[in-house]
């Protein structure tokens, strides 16, 4: 056999067989991201909308893979904040979920019972199940160096909304979804821990610290990990952003 000189991404094969082939797309992409952006951990930070972009699937399709994933233990997820018609999520591999699967022989796959079907994303009033979570727990189970954002669900997140053109065109008009910078700027937020929108406009008004916020946060890393980064490669950057997250708690 020839010898592999590249890197490749591993997937739990035997779990894809299990999967349909909208969840298969989505674990795959999350296996690809975790093999280059997941930190101490294994955990990564994504939004909805780059996972449609990786895995070539609908913004439905998208939430609805993720609850599947999720309900069935493969992947953990911990919600970092919505706005302007953007859920923002942080996950983590399961991998000895993984090692479950990939123990059955091939002849069990074939077995109907084995299969795990994707949640009825098409139910009326449906909100995927890893946004119900209770927020205690939730809290409990969130590592110390995440942003801890508001967790309550709102219509952003019902499918029945995605393709409601009237709802979009109001959250366009209220939260200026379609302005990258505001996109930017909600994205710093969430991950700089502030939930005091009117206070963090004022604050946090330096395009170019959002700027540079906003690449590491495309890395994957962490609220403290971001700091640490900034305090070594860029002093001013950081006393900023710093000096900014004080005067938020005063």
């Amino acid at each position: 056999m020839e010898k592999v000189e590249y890197q490749f991404t591993q997937v739990p094969t035997k779990l894809m067989i299990l999967l349909d082939v909208n969840c298969r797309s989505m674990l795959f992409t999350l296996c690809q991201l975790a093999s280059h952006y997941a930190k101490d951990g294994g955990r990564f930070f994504r939004t909805n909308a780059d996972l449609s972009l990786e895995s070539r699937l609908s913004q439905k399709l998208v939430i609805a893979t993720l609850d599947t994933l999720y309900t069935h233990g493969i992947v953990e997820i911990w919600s970092a904040g919505k706005g302007k018609g953007k859920q923002a999520n942080y996950y983590k591999l399961n991998y000895a979920r993984f090692k479950e699967f990939e123990s059955l022989d091939m002849d069990e796959l074939k077995n109907p019972e084995l299969q795990l079907p994707m949640v009825d994303y098409r139910a009326k009033g449906y909100s995927p199940s890893y946004l119900k979570k209770n927020t205690q727990n939730v809290s409990q189970e969130i590592p110390n160096d995440f942003p801890r954002i508001s967790q309550i669900t709102n219509n952003i997140n019902n499918i029945e909304n995605i393709d409601n053109e009237e709802n979009k065109k109001n959250i366009d008009n209220k939260e200026g979804i379609n302005n990258k910078e505001n996109k930017r700027k909600f994205e710093v937020n969430c991950i700089m821990e502030i939930d005091n929108k009117d206070k963090a406009k004022l604050l946090f008004n330096n395009d170019e610290f959002n700027y540079i916020i906003g690449k590491l946060i495309d890395k994957g890393l962490s609220r403290d990990e971001i700091m640490d980064e900034l305090k070594i490669n860029n002093p001013k950057c950081y006393d900023y952003f710093n000096r900014a997250s004080s005067q938020l708690s005063s």
